[in-house]
């Protein structure tokens, strides 16, 4: 009942290569511009939480728990609505999900459909119990709390009319009609997950067919491929690989004798420049061959090295600029003979650090070949 494996692979879905959070923060729709993506974010969060309450707590049965009651019937409403709003936003349809069918509250009292009598039930088990008919022309009623005094349900609830001289109502719930009822919803997330993936699929054959310009300069190129990768479909790891890969391009080398080991980094790391834009432009984002550059790994750094870098790194990618580094000397002293220590920044040192490993990779490629 209510199995895990179906909200989490719509999640999954949802959250492939970060297309729908693209594609439905700004949507259009009924007329107007919609960030959908934040319902589309409700939506799952509630039906997960709702959903794994009721597969974890058993049924109420006790005259003490009308609040586990309307909690019960609560988690499916939640379900019922988020769903409701799924299929609204990714079909595009402006009529109710399942709306007018009747086959998991037949022959109900109030003569209503299932959503109708579910929102009935839903306000008479708690959620407006001495607000109740809402109809018009229909005459307003009252609830009691609800008990195991059923006859020929689970549950029930005394209803009394606002009408001089009328008697109650006894209003029964079945637990197996409320979970039919749930999981008819539910199990229509899979229809909507592959609604999303036939989209993706769409999405991604007509960018495809979209070629983009990137030419220029090297830092020109990367700044078309940034923008690409944002807003075509975005990819973590490539934003990372661009934005590395723009500041070792445009990082000003002070001295001359840096700046020669520099240059010949930055050749090694232009293939990777094309091998990116090919990528993006075939919407294929696989592993990239730079990124095994991205930094060099020569065998010879002693293992201690590994702590160093990654303080570094952390000071030069640090966006809330709160980060420090005193691990200079350490790095003075790793590579002594390399490089000048002359430079203006940390952005400056994290690129000749890296020319320096590649240089070294390098020496090690080279003893290989003549050994």
């Amino acid at each position: 009942m209510f199995e895990r494996k179906i909200i989490d692979d719509f999640r999954e879905q949802a959250n492939m290569l970060d297309w729908a959070c693209i594609t439905y923060s700004n949507h259009f729709r009924e007329g107007k511009q919609r960030d959908d993506w934040s319902l589309i974010c409700s939506a799952m969060d509630w039906i997960d939480v709702a959903a794994r309450y009721l597969r974890n707590y058993p049924l109420p049965r006790k005259h003490a728990e009308s609040m586990e009651v309307l909690t019960y019937i609560l988690s499916i409403d939640n379900i019922v609505e988020g769903v409701t709003q799924l299929h609204s936003v990714i079909f595009s349809s402006q009529k109710k999900v399942f709306y007018g069918e009747n086959d998991c509250f037949p022959d109900n009292e109030f003569n209503m459909n299932d959503y109708e009598y579910f929102k009935r039930l839903r306000a008479c088990f708690g959620v407006h119990p001495v607000d109740i008919g809402n109809r018009k022309g229909e005459k307003k009623m009252f609830a009691s709390w609800s008990g195991d005094f059923s006859l020929s349900g689970d549950f029930a609830v005394m209803l009394y009319s606002e009408n001089v001289g009328e008697g109650f109502i006894s209003l029964d719930i079945n637990f197996d009609q409320l979970n039919k009822y749930g999981e008819k919803y539910y199990n229509s997330l899979e229809t909507i997950q592959r609604e999303l993936g036939r989209q993706l699929i769409e999405y991604i054959e007509q960018k495809k067919n979209e070629a983009f310009e990137c030419s220029g300069n090297t830092v020109e190129r990367l700044e078309v491929l940034h923008r690409e990768n944002n807003t075509r479909l975005f990819d973590a790891s490539y934003n990372g690989t661009i934005e590395k890969l723009l500041m070792i391009f445009s990082v000003s080398i002070t001295d001359e004798l840096n700046r020669h080991m520099v240059e010949t980094y930055r050749e090694a790391l232009l293939s990777g420049i094309d091998e990116i834009r090919d990528n993006i432009q075939k919407m294929q984002y696989g592993l990239l061959k730079c990124d095994a550059l991205l930094p060099p790994r020569p065998r010879s750094l002693k293992k201690e090295w590994g702590y160093t870098f990654s303080k570094l790194s952390s000071a030069v990618f640090d966006t809330t600029g709160r980060e420090m580094f005193i691990y200079e000397s350490e790095i003075e002293e790793m590579f002594r003979g390399r490089i000048v220590f002359e430079y203006d920044s940390l952005k400056e040192l994290y690129v000749l650090v890296n020319a320096a490993m590649y240089s070294m990779l390098l020496e090690e490629q080279e003893e290989v070949i003549c050994s």
